[in-house]
């Protein structure tokens, strides 16, 4: 059973029986996006391996591995959906928005991903998501439109994976519609 609270990206780990890290953020304005609880001013968010544990006003860390963050007025929002992102085209990212839709089918879809590896959909798909979670997007539907066998699905979800964000494979391709 997965666990439904959010989680945030962090390159620390419990291993073991070793301390917890902990990342307690203080005094923002934080956005829940939930009726019931409302935003609140002034708060904590504090967070232990990667998993929000509490939010409220006046929060601490039990850990001697733990960093704080002073948020005074900034917003603490969610991460950002994006519904729609082809993750595997992360490395040719700064080439695609130079052209027109036109122009995207022959040299995108008939042209260069036609000579795609599984390890540069890996490549992709990870730089694509890396690009994402800077940009705070925290989940994305990943929409794999050049897996031309098993070998490139697989280094898709690989890539997505270790990038640690939320990504959901839409599998398809390769190819145009």
């Amino acid at each position: 059973e997965l666990d439904p609270r959010p989680r945030v990206n962090s390159a620390h780990y419990q291993i073991g029986n070793l301390m917890s890290h902990q990342i307690l953020i203080k005094n923002g304005h934080i956005v829940t996006l939930d009726d019931t609880t409302g935003d609140l001013f002034n708060a904590d968010i504090l967070i232990e391996d990667d998993l929000i544990v509490a939010i409220g006003s006046g929060l601490s860390t039990s850990s001697g591995n733990s960093e704080t963050i002073e948020a005074h007025g900034r917003l603490i929002i969610p991460g950002m959906v994006d519904t729609h992102r082809h993750v595997w085209q992360g490395a040719i990212s700064g080439f695609t928005p130079q052209m027109t839709g036109a122009g995207y089918g022959p040299a995108v879809l008939s042209g260069i991903s036609t000579k795609y590896t599984a390890d540069d959909i890996y490549a992709g798909t990870l730089w694509g998501a890396l690009q994402a979670l800077d940009a705070g997007v925290t989940p994305t539907g990943d929409w794999a439109h050049n897996l031309q066998s098993p070998a490139h699905a697989d280094a898709d979800l690989q890539g997505l994976q270790e990038s640690g964000i939320r990504g959901y494979l839409f599998y398809g391709g390769p190819g145009p519609a």
